[in-house]
């Protein structure tokens, strides 16, 4: 009886049948991931780029159109008519703009501002009243105009849920309470003399 069960395990042993479902089961998972975050990549690189872009069109009307006041909805909503793939644009993006004095140069601070994603998405308050969007919307924070001659940066703040929150990039960016990543845009620009 020994010798029959010696025999049947030494032949299992000995096969290779089924050899090529291992390497399957363990690299599965990572190209899978690879191809996940591919998709999420290029979500974001869309993003970015459509927010440059209309960052850069929009930094160029300020700073060639001295004559208007520029206040912070009417530049967002000129950024946002320009980059139609920012979902949600006038509500997720916010802006800052600032001053520089390029003889005594003082960095703005590392965190931009960016939406209240948990502001933003809570439509009614404690005693169940509806809350409007105009109440929700994140004020701006640092937002100057300047002079002619005048340096000045323009950052440019927009929050976006990734498709793929499961993804190797979605893990390692930043993201909010909510499961929002931030993506930011910065431009620096001088006025025109008038």
């Amino acid at each position: 009886m020994t010798h029959a069960v010696l025999k049947k395990l030494r032949r299992f042993c000995v096969s290779e049948d089924g050899t090529g479902v291992v390497p399957v089961i363990l690299w599965t998972p990572l190209m899978l991931g690879i191809a996940v975050s591919t998709v999420d990549l290029g979500a974001y690189t869309l993003r970015q780029v459509s927010l440059e872009r209309a960052l850069d069109q929009a930094i160029r009307e300020v700073k060639l159109d001295t004559s208007t006041v520029w206040t912070h909805d009417a530049l967002k909503t000129e950024i946002c008519a320009r980059s139609s793939v920012l979902t949600n644009c006038n509500e997720l993006l916010n802006l800052e703009m600032l001053g520089v004095d390029m003889r005594d140069y003082v960095a703005p601070d590392d965190k931009p501002s960016c939406a209240d994603t948990i502001k933003l998405f809570t439509v009614s308050n404690e005693i169940g009243e509806d809350i409007p969007l105009t109440d929700r919307l994140t004020p701006a924070r640092n937002f100057q105009n300047g002079v002619a001659h005048q340096t000045m940066i323009l950052r440019a703040c927009y929050k976006y849920k990734t498709a793929t929150p499961g993804s190797f990039l979605a893990g390692a960016g930043v993201s909010d309470e909510l499961g929002y990543t931030a993506v930011v845009s910065t431009g620096i620009f001088v006025y025109e003399p008038t």
